[in-house]
């Protein structure tokens, strides 16, 4: 708790005058409202003359209740280009839709395998010395990663691996590489992803 408050109090402030030349200087400025201690959710309200945003939070998220308190809101109106805050929630609709059925009637199955490989990023892209790719497995896989060039010849092994369950981060030099579009392989026995990754200097 006291490391999440403190985080929040200097997420979005100025950096202070140890910091050197970057002394004053905001990392965070589009960073509007920052609260990383309590619970709850936002509503987005988009309506023919400006969407609002409003927070609102509950002192439980461990048991169903509808208690709940407006925290913040801001909004921005049509033809402007800034956000400003809102006093109040935005008022709610005249007239509420029909909400959806809680048991929906099943009309039809799909059939599909669950994936145990899934790419989360691939950054930068363009890159010139190196790229950083993290995914993630849901089951022990072995996992191979190569680089083709475009007509499908292997030019790197990157990685070859038994690996458990869990998030990956992979950071690759490309120093020695020519600039030009590649392909990046992700491979298990059941699955595979292509990402092309374009090297630019």
């Amino acid at each position: 708790m006291v490391a999440a408050q403190q985080l929040q109090a200097q997420i979005n402030t100025p950096l202070p005058a140890a910091a050197g030349p970057l002394a004053g200087f905001n990392p965070n400025p589009h960073l509007k409202y920052v609260d990383l201690i309590r619970h709850g959710y936002f509503i987005l309200d988009l309506k023919n003359d400006k969407v609002q945003a409003d927070w609102y939070f509950v002192n439980d998220i461990l048991t169903p209740n509808t208690q709940e308190s407006f925290a913040k809101g801001f909004f921005s109106n049509d033809s402007e280009n800034r956000l400003q805050e809102s006093a109040t929630a935005s008022t709610p609709k005249s007239q509420q839709d029909t909400p959806a059925p809680a048991a929906p009637l099943v009309t039809s199955l799909e059939n599909s395998r669950s994936q145990s490989l899934a790419l989360l990023s691939l950054y930068p892209n363009p890159a010139s010395n190196l790229c950083l790719f993290n995914y993630t497995l849901n089951r022990s896989e072995q996992v191979r990663i190569a680089l083709y060039n475009l007509q499908g010849k292997l030019v790197a092994e990157v990685l070859q691996a038994q690996q458990a369950p869990g998030n990956y981060t992979f950071t690759y030099p490309l120093e020695q590489l020519k600039e030009g579009m590649y392909i990046l392989r992700f491979s298990t026995a059941q699955e595979q992803i292509e990402k092309k990754l374009l090297i630019q200097r």
